[in-house]
């Protein structure tokens, strides 16, 4: 199974990682880490999350096991400097994994 969804659809909802309200990275950031919780409850703290990928490009496709279809995806992301820094956290994003 794979859910496609495209990182400016998603960013659009994620206001705090486009201060200026672009879609576009930031100057100095090579990429955004993407990080996710599947299933309930909504995670609670950091330690909650397994970390997903760095994206450099504006499309990403996340593959999910037919077995985990209807359940909640929580998600968090931050940019990732050209030095390896990382940013704040946007906000909490949620989603349902297709059936």
């Amino acid at each position: 199974m794979t859910a496609r969804r495209s990182f400016k659809l998603w960013s659009a909802r994620n206001a705090r990682l486009y201060p200026r309200g672009g879609l576009g990275k930031p100057t100095g950031v090579r990429g955004v880490q993407l990080w996710r919780k599947i299933g309930d409850p909504a995670p609670a703290a950091e330690s909650d999350f397994e970390f997903v990928s760095e994206f450099t490009r504006t499309r990403m496709t996340l593959k999910y096991q037919m077995t985990q279809g209807g359940q909640t995806v929580y998600y968090q992301a931050r940019w990732v400097s050209t030095r390896g820094e990382t940013g704040p956290w946007g906000e909490l994003v949620s989603a349902t994994v297709v059936k």
